[in-house]
């Protein structure tokens, strides 16, 4: 059985009874365990002892929250590049695409502010308040200028200086001036010629150069000589139908004015003839300056050259004839006055008529209605 050992104040201990042997005293019990000692001091790091075996891998915890851009793993390697393909022909390239639309233009900005005043240009430097005293080698009269005045070239008995002063009348010659211009010539029967004719100028002041062209451009320009008044122009001037040629006159003043002034050459009309003669001719054949009336009906003085004969005045001596006038066609007839009165004329005949100058147009032949008139009579073209 057990034996139980007294173990001072705090209880006792209970130890199991030796085995008893068939002979003499059996074996004696183990004391009691001493009192624990103190824990020495930590082993080195060298003393640590042996790694035991890896236990098993534990689960996979759960995914935690997501890491910063400064936790960021290393980069892992470069994988390994791929050999380039061959490459495409020029023939393969694709259709250009279409032009895009164009944007809209945008709105126009803010005016900016105004520049301030410290932006303005460096002034420049100061004058030296000394007034010019010589002018081309000429004293100049010292002073600054009141309002009106300029400096005048002055010459006196005894010095030539620039006199400080305001313009009078005297300082002033009259602007330069064509004063006159015509050119030889005049109104002539369509056909007729006129040549060479000669200009005439004359001006305020005698000018530098001078030159005359024409519109028939014959001999144009004319390049007049000093003094610049006269000239010829050489060539023949004519027109086969009612016109004009009219000359122009360029100048130019010592001083580079230029003036122009025109003048006419040639004018040329078709003319009209008048006077008594018998009834009954329906046509005319030119012979100089008159128109030969068919079937011996008389012959008509040419009475004038006129571009229309409306208002002009025929005045014709008879004796126991009648009126003939052979005037260009018009469209509409012509009537007549005498004084006050109408003057009665039969309906025109109209037929060709060839002039002196060898020029054909229509013409339109007037007799007095009354075939035995006398005296003198003024014979007014009215309309």
């Amino acid at each position: 059985m057990p034996s139980v050992i007294g173990k001072g104040r705090y209880g006792r201990e209970t130890y199991p009874e030796p085995p008893r042997s068939s002979g003499g005293g059996g074996p004696g019990f183990t004391g009691p365990t001493g009192a624990k000692g103190a824990t020495g001091a930590p082993g080195s790091a060298s003393n640590t002892g042996a790694t035991g075996s890896t236990g098993p891998t534990g689960s996979v915890g759960a995914t935690g929250p997501l890491g910063t851009a400064a936790n960021t793993g290393a980069t892992g390697p470069t994988g390994y590049t791929g050999f380039t393909g061959p490459g495409g022909s020029a023939a393969n390239t694709g259709a250009t695409g279409p032009t895009g639309a164009r944007g809209a233009t945008g709105a126009v900005g803010p005016t900016g502010v105004p520049g301030s005043a410290t932006n303005t240009g460096a002034t420049g430097p100061a004058g030296s308040g000394i007034n010019a005293s010589f002018f081309q080698s000429v004293p100049i009269q010292v002073g600054p200028p009141t309002p009106s005045q300029v400096y005048v070239g002055t010459v006196t008995d005894s010095s030539t200086f620039f006199a400080l002063r305001q313009l009078t009348e005297d300082d002033i010659l009259p602007g330069f001036s064509i004063d006159s211009f015509s050119v030889s010539g005049g109104t002539v029967e369509v056909g007729a010629a006129i040549t060479n004719p000669t200009v005439s100028a004359s001006y305020s002041a005698t000018p530098a150069s001078a030159s005359v062209t024409n519109t028939a451009g014959i001999d144009s320009p004319l390049a007049l000589t000093t003094p610049f008044t006269s000239g010829t122009i050489v060539g023949s001037f004519s027109l086969d139908a009612p016109g004009s040629i009219s000359a122009t006159l360029t100048a130019v003043s010592t001083g580079g004015v230029t003036r122009t002034a025109g003048a006419t050459v040639l004018t040329a009309e078709f003319a009209t003839f008048a006077g008594p003669c018998a009834p009954g001719a329906t046509s005319a054949t030119a012979s100089g300056s008159s128109a030969v009336l068919n079937d011996s009906a008389g012959t008509l003085p040419r009475a004038g050259l006129y571009g229309s004969i409306v208002g002009q005045t025929f005045t014709v001596d008879l004796t126991n004839n009648c009126v003939g006038i052979l005037t260009p066609h018009t469209a509409t007839p012509h009537t007549w006055l005498a004084g006050s009165f109408t003057f009665p004329m039969n309906a025109p005949i109209t037929f060709s008529f060839e002039n002196a100058e060898g020029v054909t147009s229509s013409y339109d032949f007037y007799q007095s209605t009354q075939t035995t008139l006398s005296g003198t009579v003024a014979i007014e073209c009215a309309s």
